[in-house]
């Protein structure tokens, strides 16, 4: 079960597997299937459905996941092709922890950090639409409409980038629980 967690400018969610695997294997069979890039950036992609998306930028790799490991942590994606691209795919915060009868693995989803670079446009756009429609409305009640839609500029986007993020999380999840670490998601966190 995940537990979300909403900071200032992003979505988490932190979950723990458990293995009977010793930390030391798993790092080394993370190693084997994660293509090893430096860092995430976001590029502009043309999505199967010809909408032009901010995605993850994927290197050329037959692998199923990309990503590095910094300071003891693994910072990971899935390498998704380019009719199954998401600006919400999560970057997935990895920690391994030894314990007595194998390991302790600590995941942490969260968007890139810029994918809400545009939510300051966002809320200067409603809130011209909602002064708009406030001072139109004195000379033509029809355009107290605009107040809808400033409020609708503001809120229906946060909704939107909830739902995507929710989906892209089980998406990931699914994947992590093929990857061959014998893990299990403990319930009821």
């Amino acid at each position: 079960m995940a537990t979300e967690i909403e900071g200032k400018h992003t979505m988490q969610q932190i979950e723990t597997w458990t293995s009977g695997r010793e930390a030391s294997v798993l790092i080394q069979q993370l190693q084997e299937d994660i293509e090893p890039i430096e860092e995430f950036r976001l590029v502009s992609k043309l999505s199967g459905a010809g909408i032009v998306v901010r995605t993850l930028e994927t290197p050329e790799t037959n692998k199923g996941w990309m990503g590095f490991q910094k300071k003891g942590v693994w910072q990971i994606a899935q390498c998704l092709e380019a009719d199954n691209i998401s600006p919400y795919r999560p970057i997935i915060r990895l920690s391994i922890t030894p314990t007595q009868v194998g390991s302790t693995i600590t995941a942490e989803y969260a968007p890139h950090e810029d994918v809400h670079l545009l939510s300051v446009l966002e809320w200067v756009g409603g809130a011209l639409c909602v002064i708009a429609g406030l001072i139109g409305s004195t000379a033509n009640p029809l355009a107290f409409t605009a107040v809808f839609l400033g409020i609708g500029i503001v809120v229906l986007p946060r909704f939107r980038a909830r739902w995507n993020f929710e989906r892209e999380c089980e998406r990931a999840r699914e994947a992590l629980q093929s990857l061959p670490l014998d893990w299990v998601l403990q319930e009821g966190e």
